[in-house]
């Protein structure tokens, strides 16, 4: 018994650690990816769902809520009723499931290695210029 006993017969897999083909082979096959973490830095998990059409289940006011957007169904990851709510829409709602499968690939594309260094270049250029200035 316990969360591990019910999570698999429930079909859900917890996997903590994982080498990438089997995180692609997961994000393939699965409907929801939950990403119920309270430190989590930028939500690079939640935006591999994305890129693979599928729904990401975060913490509510978190960065991963935030760089998912409305693609995201959010949770407070202190209350297991909040989480098991988010996880019934992601099972249930085939209206945001096909939205998610249309629109979550092209907003993942969005975040790329080049894009995060222009933005932090330019940040720097103008910490740098605004430090000089009298």
């Amino acid at each position: 018994t316990g969360p591990q006993s019910f999570a698999r017969d429930a079909g859900i897999e917890i996997a903590p650690a994982c080498d990438t083909a089997h995180l692609v082979e997961a994000l393939r096959a699965c409907r929801a990816l939950v990403l119920a973490s309270t430190s989590e830095g930028f939500g690079i998990p939640a935006l591999e769902a994305l890129a693979f059409g599928r729904i990401p289940i975060v913490v509510q006011d978190s960065a991963p809520a935030e760089v998912c957007g409305d693609l995201a169904l959010t949770c407070d990851a202190q209350d297991e009723a909040s989480i098991a709510q988010a996880i019934e829409v992601a099972l249930r709602d085939e209206d945001f499931a096909k939205h998610v499968a249309e629109h979550g690939p092209a907003h993942a594309r969005r975040f790329t290695a080049e894009r995060s260094a222009r933005a932090w270049h330019a940040l720097l250029t103008h910490a740098g210029e605004a430090a000089r200035a009298p």
